[in-house]
């Protein structure tokens, strides 16, 4: 690490990235090194911008011996490809969620990482936003007690996909399970603390952008017998996102960027926003060679929950999960 801090490059420099690089630039023990990318345009626009190198081939980032760690801000099915060759160089890894197109895929980056001795870390951001990160608190304090039900709700409205690639079911895996159930799934299943052991789920396309899941109910069962149910919808008109923890000594509702238990609502730490306090995670767990809170390992049992979800769908049965 050159000055003690450490060396980041960017590997896809587009509209998540720009969230990436401003966190690097909150974080003293951090430098951003490099940008790459295979449009020019984007590649040199984004150098600019951050002050930074622009390279347009992978093997520049992985040759550079400035840059200790990279992030991976890709289409979903570049995740597993490119997370090996970054880890085979020795670089540390925070590839966007979901961490990949499936478990399987998973697995391999997590032995990848390992057997590289680099820190694998996956983008859950939800796990790091204000109200989420203060919540997790209160639950893990055993404040409500047991939890023993989650019901969460996500509806909006979507009439155009952000990036192109998000239209192909080959590069993005789906539609709202990748984009959006990845967050919602992980957050639950960190909330919750405990091991998922069924999923079920009704999942459909009512959307002319794709032939893709849009709208839908997962339901997750757990070993000590809580349950956890989200319903989801990206035709609604109405916006509504909201999660309620029922416990068996009380309730927490997460609400947009509020926090209530019971009937008081609970001031939150809102001392750094969602990507810095990840980007922070992920430097401080490269300088003291520790496991991060969002490790590729620790991620896994989302990326079960994932695959899950799917076969249900797809087999119209409930299936029993296990790593």
């Amino acid at each position: 690490m050159k000055d003690n801090k450490v060396g980041i490059a960017i590997i896809g420099c587009g509209q998540i990235a720009e969230a990436h690089a401003q966190a690097i630039a909150k974080i003293p023990d951090a430098e951003l090194i490099a940008g790459m990318d295979i449009v020019e345009d984007r590649i040199r626009s984004f150098a600019s911008q951050y002050h930074t190198k622009a390279c347009m081939s992978l093997d520049e980032i992985l040759s550079d011996n400035s840059i200790d760690a990279v992030i991976l801000p890709l289409p979903h099915h570049l995740h597993r490809p490119v997370a090996m060759q970054c880890a085979k160089a020795g670089k540390h890894i925070l590839v966007e969620k979901p961490m990949a197109l499936n478990l399987d895929e998973a697995k391999q980056m997590v032995e990848s990482a390992d057997n590289a001795k680099v820190i694998l870390m996956v983008g859950q951001s939800t796990r790091f936003r204000p109200e989420v990160f203060s919540a997790q608190k209160i639950i893990a304090s055993g404040k409500l007690g047991q939890i023993l039900q989650c019901i969460h709700q996500r509806a909006f409205l979507v009439d155009k996909l952000s990036t192109e690639w998000r239209y192909s079911q080959k590069q993005c895996g789906g539609l709202y399970v990748p984009l959006f159930s990845s967050h919602d799934v992980d957050m639950i299943l960190w909330m919750m603390d405990d091991t998922p052991v069924r999923v079920n789920s009704i999942l459909r396309s009512y959307t002319k952008l794709v032939d893709a899941e849009s709208d839908g109910v997962i339901d997750i069962e757990f070993s000590n017998g809580a349950i956890a149910t989200m319903a989801f919808s990206m035709n609604s008109n109405i916006y509504r996102y909201n999660a309620l923890f029922i416990g068996t000594e009380g309730t927490l509702l997460i609400e947009d960027n509020k926090v209530t238990v019971n009937d008081k609502v609970i001031p939150i730490d809102n001392s750094e926003d969602t990507f810095t306090r990840q980007m922070r995670e992920f430097v401080d767990a490269i300088r003291n060679k520790r496991e991060p809170l969002t490790s590729g390992r620790k991620v896994l049992p989302t990326m079960m929950v994932l695959d899950a979800v799917m076969e249900s769908h797809e087999s119209q049965k409930s299936i029993t999960v296990k790593l």
